[in-house]
């Protein structure tokens, strides 16, 4: 059966990129039905409203949008079409990934840090008046609820991806109330993960701290205002809001979309960079549990990047957003070729790892390379173990079988089965089994 997916072109170069990641996303092979709806300035022109109830109906049928940018049209009394999609539908998760791209030339290296922004409370919710001739007031809305819930959602896709640090982001000490509040449900749910560390920063004090040593965070935490200038900061470390791919996350559903805006001076023309807008139909593809496919179309993005051949002009190339494309899909068709592979090409994974289980040798039984990764599978008996400093990459430790831990930097964290411990590059580790024998998969990225 294939995978039912609302698709909004938007306004302005929408049309181009969400074009280009559908594209991408059906060449991938994963079976996808599309169901197109409107949103935005064309929905206002086509219809009167810029946000349809059939739009709003199509997305909770099918439970997943591929959205493109939107307009918000200007003083016709409707507010941001994302804003009202986040609210109507609970979205309360922006999920926003930043990472470093080899091919693009940026002031830092080596960047990969989460923002995850609370999506559906604070400012955001638009109440405000005018007080007679004199101001405006307007209301920061913060609850219980809200904050926890969103603590949960960052804590739980940290322990999934194996990131080692969260940071709350606030101003609790000129917003003690609302802040202090979001604070206050922060600490309350980091309390039932101890495996993860959790620090807190002030918002401005942290803006100081990321320009000047981005590395140093891994999972940012913040309420919505504050999540909003952060997205659009960090996407600027890495090559601006062009290489930066977003999803708003509920408990029912889940929109994706690029982070940059409509550009309507370049709109029609061919020249936009479908990179956010094809890395967000990737955030889709894992959503839909296509993992496979997902790191393939990654893969293949990663590869064009590198290159810097066929980019768009934003990239430093002479490309049209339908070259970029096609030069993506290309790569998909590529058959891998490993640089390096131990392993005989005949034999299945799952045997190897059955076979690694099985064993009763200590220290590495087995490993394979390909020009990307390399794979190292380890054994140690009880109290047995190593350590190393990681210089030039960032590794993964996937347990398989047994109990065990690991230490990071002078930290310790436990490790059970099916979990994964990531460890940065330029500190030192150790990891020892206890109680029995631990199985683990070592899994580093080539610089």
């Amino acid at each position: 059966m294939p995978h039912e997916v609302t698709l909004i072109p938007g306004d302005g170069i929408g049309p181009e990129v969400t074009a280009a990641a559908r594209r991408v996303l059906d060449a991938s092979g994963v079976a996808i039905q599309w169901h197109e709806h409107p949103a935005g300035q064309a929905a206002l022109e086509a219809v009167g409203t810029p946000l349809p109830d059939s739009t709003l109906a199509a997305i909770t049928r099918t439970g997943v949008a591929l959205k493109g940018p939107t307009a918000t049209p200007v003083g016709s009394g409707f507010r941001s079409v994302n804003v009202a999609l986040r609210q109507a539908l609970q979205l309360y998760a922006n999920l926003r990934p930043i990472r470093s791209f080899r091919g693009i030339r940026t002031p830092f290296e080596d960047v990969d840090l989460i923002i995850i922004r609370e999506n559906t409370e604070d400012l955001y919710l638009g109440i405000e008046h005018p007080v007679d001739d004199l101001g405006a007031v307007g209301f920061k809305i913060t609850t219980r609820k809200g904050s926890e819930r969103i603590a949960r959602f960052a804590f739980e896709y940290a322990k999934r991806l194996g990131r080692r640090l969260v940071t709350a982001v606030h101003k609790a000490n000129i917003f003690s109330a609302s802040d202090g509040l979001f604070l206050a449900g922060c600490r309350r749910i980091a309390g039932h993960y101890p495996e993860i560390a959790y620090q807190e920063r002030l918002v401005d004090n942290l803006a100081a701290q990321m320009i000047r040593r981005p590395r140093d965070f891994d999972l940012l935490l913040l309420p919505n205002l504050y999540g909003d200038i952060y997205s659009d900061l960090c996407a600027g470390l890495v090559g601006g809001l062009g290489v930066a791919p977003g999803a708003n996350i509920g408990e029912h559903g889940a929109i994706f979309e690029a982070v940059h805006g409509t550009a309507p001076d370049i709109a029609g023309k061919n020249l936009a960079n479908p990179t956010a807008m094809i890395l967000s139909g990737v955030m889709l593809l894992e959503y839909l549990g296509e993992f496979e496919a997902a790191s393939r179309v990654t893969v293949a993005v990663e590869a064009v990047l590198a290159e810097g051949r066929v980019v768009t002009r934003d990239l430093g190339g002479q490309a049209t957003t339908t070259e970029m494309t096609e030069a993506i899909c290309r790569q998909l068709t590529r058959p891998h070729r490993p640089g390096r592979l131990l392993l005989d090409e005949q034999t299945r994974v799952a045997d190897v790892l059955r076979a690694v289980a099985a064993t009763s040798r200590e220290g590495p039984v087995w490993s394979a390379a390909a020009d990307e990764f390399a794979v190292t599978a380890v054994v140690y008996p009880d109290g047995h173990g190593s350590s190393a400093a990681i210089a030039s990459f960032d590794q993964l430790i996937i347990v398989l079988e047994g109990e065990g831990a690991i230490e990071i930097a002078g930290e310790r964290y436990p490790l059970h089965p099916g979990k994964i411990a990531h460890v940065p590059r330029g500190v030192r580790w150790q990891v020892r089994a206890e109680g029995g024998r631990l199985v683990y998969l070592a899994v580093h990225r080539h610089p």
